[in-house]
């Protein structure tokens, strides 16, 4: 059996260095493409899901070597790229001197790819239970029924418009024109849902580099806010915890696609695992 030997530390190991490039060169081009073409890479390049009509199934690999590049006031923003490939210097180095570059890219691959599948699983639930909730009220449109999906099914960031439809309703309940408006805020929903999908970035795979170093050097000290030490595997967990927790609040204004996190991180463990059930060490 062919193993791999480690030829000592290096500081930039091949895989990672290449990573480093590839992302940055698509956060310069995309740069680029907006300011000279007026064209948002992100639009044809992040994965998109796949009810919408902008989804491209080759969006499954180009996103996760996107990232955002404009905030919302228009500025350029740095720092969704900055973060993640640091993260991928500081945690993926360690690892790729230790499995190599065909393993730590095999590992980095697979747990992308895990952070598209289970944000898209999750995405497809909600999507699910945001139309059987619409469906049900279109089959019954009443000031009752609105109410209902207005508090138990319409998102945050959308819940103020609902409300103050709700509340002109309540004050003339025989209004068509506020039933039929009711309907079709229903519809641009559901669309909306679909159709603004759009998930960019390394960070699935950047968790799952982060359960495999806490996994391999699970005692190696980190420092929150530089200052406050704290174990990998606790950092790991600590990670994880808010990236659940994030999940399930789904807050207002909150963009981050935190369940692509915990997919990084689940088929980060899994994988290790599944190597080290076949007897796999670390210069295999």
């Amino acid at each position: 059996m062919n193993q791999y030997q480690p030829q000592g530390f290096s500081f930039l190991p091949v895989i990672v260095k290449n990573l480093l490039i590839i992302n940055a060169l698509v956060y310069v081009a995309s740069l680029v493409f907006y300011y000279k073409f007026g064209i948002n890479a992100n639009d044809h390049i992040g994965l998109f899901y796949f009810e919408s009509s902008s989804f491209r199934p080759y969006q499954i690999l180009t996103h996760f070597f996107a990232h955002a590049f404009i905030s919302g006031d228009g500025s350029i923003q740095f720092s969704h790229l900055f973060f993640n490939m640091f993260s991928l210097w500081m945690f993926g180095t360690a690892i790729e001197n230790v499995w190599g570059p065909k393993r730590f890219l095999t590992f980095y691959v697979i747990t992308a790819f895990g952070a598209a599948f289970l944000h898209t699983a999750v995405y497809t639930y909600e999507v699910y239970q945001l139309k059987s909730a619409a469906a049900a009220y279109l089959n019954n449109a009443t000031v009752e029924s609105f109410e209902t999906f207005t508090y138990k099914s319409v998102p945050a960031g959308f819940k103020a418009s609902f409300i103050a439809l709700l509340d002109e309703w309540t004050a003339a309940p025989k209004s068509l024109a506020i039933e039929k408006q009711s309907t079709e805020f229903v519809r641009q929903l559901v669309d909306y849902k679909i159709s603004n999908s759009n998930v960019v970035g390394a960070s699935g795979a950047i968790y799952g580099i982060l359960m495999a170093f806490g996994m391999l050097f699970p005692n190696a000290l980190l420092y929150f806010f530089f200052f406050i030490p704290v174990k990998a595997k606790y950092a790991v967990i600590i990670f994880g915890a808010i990236a659940l927790f994030s999940g399930i609040a789904n807050e207002a204004g909150d963009n981050v696609a935190h369940f692509a996190h915990l997919g990084g991180m689940l088929f980060g463990f899994l994988l290790i695992k599944y190597w080290q059930r076949n007897r796999f060490t670390p210069y295999e």
